[in-house]
C-alpha cells in the first residue's frame, strides 16, 4: 500500500509539473487568443487532477506526498542553483551544448525561480499545508504548517505588489523617479517616489595601490591577459614556451618635488635557449618577447574598499538626513536604499537600488510561527 502510493504520489507531481509547465509555456511562446486557450485549457486540467486525485482521494494530505514532492521540488531548486540564472539567451548558446541551451531556454530554466511553473509548485504546495491542517487538529500542526503558508503568501506579496528600482545620482541632485527593475534587469519604464532623495555626498576609500606584473597574449581579437603576479622579488611567471623570473624591486626617487617617485622591477625571463635580463617601470614601455607573442607591463592597481553615500530625503517640506554603505542600506518611510555602483571616472556619481517590500512582515512573521511550532512540538507531552 505504501509503494503504490509513493508511486502514486510521484506520477501525480510529475503529471502536475507537466501540465503548469505547458500552461506557463503556453503563455510565453505562443502569441495572441491561441496562448490562452491553450493556457487555460491546461489549467482546466490541473485544476480537475488536483481535485480527483489529490483533495479527493487525500493524496495531498498524506506523508508520501509530501515526500515526494520535497523530493521533486529539490531537485528543481538544485537545477537552480546549478544552472546560471537571468543571463541573455546569447549565454547560454556560448556557455553550453545546443541540446542543454535548448532545454534550459525552452522550460525556462534560464529564469526559473521566475517561471509560472514553479510559482504553480508553490500554490500547490500552500494547498497541501493547508487541507493536511484542516485534516489533522492540533494547533501546534496548524501553527508549523500554517507558518509555511504564511511565508510564501507572504513573498508572493512582495512580488507582486513589491518595488525595486535603481537611481543615479550626482552630487547637488535630487530627484524623485527611479528606473523600475524587473527580474533582477533594468526595464524602460520609471516610478515615482512620495518623496525626493538628493546625493549630499559621495565617498570611495581605497586598499593601498598594488604593483602587478601582468603578461597579455597578442590574438586576433587583441590583447588577453594570461599571467598576473605582484610585482615581489622571488616571484615567477611561466607562460608559452617562456618563464619570468622577478630578480628585485626598487623605487627611483623623483627628479622634482612636485613628481611622484617611480617603482622599477629587474626581471629576466628564460627560453630554453636564452635568458634576457630587463627592467620595467610603471612609466616605461611595455616589453614584448622575442616573437612578439606576449606583451609584458608593470601596473598600479587601486581597489576600492567601501564607498558609501550621504543622502537628503525630502518629504511635505522636512528633510532627513541618512548615510548608507555597501551592505548598510538606509531606510525611509518603508523604502529601502542599497548603494549599488558609482562612477570611478566622475567621482560624484552614486547608484542606489530602492526597494519596498510590503510582504516581509508576512515572511517574518511565518517564519516565527514556524519556529514556535518547532519548539512547542518538541516540548509536548507524549500523552498530549
Amino acid at each position: 500500500m505504501a509503494k503504490n502510493r509513493v508511486r502514486h504520489s510521484l506520477w501525480f507531481c510529475l503529471a502536475l509539473w507537466a501540465a503548469f509547465l505547458l500552461i506557463d509555456r503556453s503563455l510565453v511562446l505562443l502569441d495572441g487568443p491561441l496562448s490562452w486557450i491553450t493556457g487555460s485549457a491546461f489549467l482546466l486540467a490541473a485544476a480537475v487532477l488536483v481535485y480527483r486525485s489529490g483533495l479527493r482521494s487525500k493524496l495531498l494530505t498524506r506523508l508520501e506526498f509530501a515526500t515526494v514532492f520535497f523530493l521533486v521540488f529539490g531537485v528543481f531548486v538544485a537545477v537552480g542553483t546549478l544552472v546560471v540564472q537571468g543571463r541573455p539567451a546569447a549565454f547560454y548558446a556560448s556557455a553550453y551544448p545546443a541540446f542543454l541551451k535548448t532545454i534550459i531556454l525552452g522550460l525556462g530554466l534560464n529564469d526559473l525561480y521566475y517561471t509560472g511553473w514553479f510559482s504553480a509548485l508553490l500554490v500547490l504546495l500552500v494547498v497541501s499545508l493547508a487541507a493536511t491542517s484542516l485534516r489533522i487538529r492540533n494547533w501546534r500542526f496548524w501553527l508549523l504548517h500554517l507558518g509555511i503558508v504564511v511565508i510564501i503568501a507572504g513573498a508572493a506579496v512582495g512580488h507582486i505588489w513589491g518595488v525595486k528600482g535603481y537611481m543615479a545620482l550626482h552630487t547637488g541632485q535630487g530627484q524623485s523617479r527611479y528606473q523600475i527593475m524587473k527580474r533582477h534587469r533594468p526595464t524602460p519604464n520609471h516610478g515615482t517616489l512620495p518623496f525626493s532623495v538628493t546625493l549630499d555626498r559621495f565617498q570611495v576609500v581605497y586598499y593601498p595601490e598594488r604593483l602587478q606584473l601582468v603578461v597579455y597574449e597578442t590574438t586576433a581579437k587583441g590583447l588577453r591577459p594570461v599571467a598576473v603576479s605582484p610585482a615581489e622579488p622571488d616571484r615567477r611567471l611561466e607562460f608559452g614556451p617562456y618563464r619570468l623570473d622577478i630578480l628585485k624591486r626598487e623605487t627611483l626617487q623623483p627628479k622634482a618635488p612636485n613628481h611622484p617617485a617611480v617603482p622599477r622591477i629587474s626581471l629576466r625571463l628564460h627560453r630554453s635557449d636564452a635568458a634576457i635580463p630587463f627592467e620595467l617601470t610603471t612609466l616605461s614601455r611595455p616589453a614584448v618577447t622575442p616573437d612578439r607573442r606576449f606583451t609584458i607591463a608593470l601596473t598600479q592597481r587601486r581597489d576600492p574598499r567601501e564607498f558609501s553615500s550621504t543622502v537628503t530625503f525630502t518629504a511635505e517640506g522636512e528633510e532627513t538626513q541618512k548615510e548608507l554603505a555597501v551592505n548598510h542600506p538606509a531606510r525611509f518611510r518603508g523604502y529601502r536604499f542599497y548603494q549599488t555602483d558609482y562612477d570611478e571616472q566622475a567621482g560624484d556619481f552614486s547608484g542606489l537600488t530602492v526597494k519596498r517590500d510590503p510582504g516581509f512582515p508576512l515572511v517574518l512573521a511565518g517564519m516565527f510561527m514556524v519556529l514556535l511550532g518547532v519548539v512547542l512540538t518538541f516540548l509536548r507531552r507524549p500523552h498530549d
